[in-house]
């Protein structure tokens, strides 16, 4: 018996050899669906002239391209491409992308609409696409993404309202639309994002009046809506947001009072209501404390010494708001 095993072992090694051969030609590349998608991205978006594309297009594994986080299994998990001067428009062909959790493509020279497909990852919990240049209105198809908890899609030239598929990220803690062309009303439904931190509809044109349900909000800590068309009083409801550390609605057409409930928050800092032609003036509850700083519309008079003080702090703090010093206020890890 123990002969006819040792005669069997070279015909058992052939077999096993054969098989192997075979199992990798009828696969082939496990993740040949992840490869084709990052090429569609690179040929879309003239990757032959990006800041770095170093082993994008070779056959070294995954990870070992530029800017690309892979699992275990060799699937990319991670697409971080921030400031690479990518140019052209974002390929609708990336739906091989099925592992993705991380998207961050940031400050390049794109145009065009953000197609659907890339709203589509299931798994995806970061999708940063900002300072681009992206175009038109944005799908709603934010279900599909259910996971997502960072959204920032900031400077860019998105138009129309907000989807409403938007309003069901109840995972989301971080939602920046600033900077675009957003029009329409805030919906109501907003008061749907409890785990919102950080929330920023500043620099649009959005009309008619901030909603109450903000109210609702009971982990926000940010609350940036200033230069857009918002009009009617500010919430009282926003008082009862025992983190909120800043407010900024200044430029809109927003009338008085400012509610004095404000300053029952521990956590607040910072209020700006300037250029809103309704506010003229602080409540005197507000003069009679040091703990929040609040502006409402900036003297005329730069030559008053005390009101130039004020008034160049504001200018100050809406630089730091504009050009990035604030965009980091939360940050988050991945």
């Amino acid at each position: 018996m123990l002969a006819w095993l040792s005669d069997s072992i070279p015909l058992i090694r052939k077999i096993f050899i054969a098989l192997a051969i075979f199992s990798l030609i009828g696969c082939g590349d496990p993740n040949a669906d992840d490869r084709e998608s990052l090429m569609a991205l690179y040929q879309a978006t003239g990757g032959e002239n990006w800041r770095n594309n170093d082993n994008w297009g070779t056959d070294l594994p995954l990870d070992q391209w530029f800017g690309i986080e892979t699992n275990r299994e060799g699937a990319v998990v991670g697409l971080e491409l921030k400031g690479n001067k990518l140019k052209g428009t974002l390929p609708s062909n990336i739906e091989g992308l099925k592992k993705l959790e991380i998207l961050k493509i940031t400050s390049s020279n794109l145009s065009g609409p953000l197609p659907e497909a890339w709203l589509k990852f299931p798994e995806v919990r970061v999708i940063e696409l900002y300072n681009l240049g992206l175009e038109g209105p944005l799908p709603d198809t934010f279900q599909t993404a259910p996971d997502l908890r960072y959204l920032k899609l900031y400077g860019n030239k998105f138009t129309g309202p907000i989807p409403q598929s938007i309003f069901s990220l109840d995972r989301i803690k971080d939602l920046r639309l600033g900077g675009n062309k957003f029009t329409g009303t805030i919906s109501p439904d907003i008061g749907n994002l409890t785990e919102l931190k950080y929330l920023d509809l500043a620099y649009n044109q959005f009309t008619g009046s901030i909603p109450k349900s903000i109210g609702l909000l009971k982990n926000l800590e940010y609350l940036m809506l200033g230069d857009n068309l918002l009009t009617g009083t500010f919430p009282a409801d926003i008082a009862e947001l025992q983190k909120l550390e800043q407010i900024y609605a200044e430029d809109n057409q927003l009338t008085g009072p400012i509610p004095v409930e404000l300053l029952k928050l521990d956590a607040l800092t910072y209020v700006n209501f300037r250029e809103n032609s309704g506010i003229q003036s602080l409540p005197k509850a507000f003069n009679q404390q040091e703990k929040v700083r609040a502006f409402v519309t900036p003297p005329k008079d730069p030559n008053d010494r005390d009101t130039f003080d004020v008034w160049f702090e504001q200018k100050r703090q809406e630089q730091i708001r504009k050009y990035g010093a604030s965009i980091d206020m939360t940050p988050h890890k991945n």
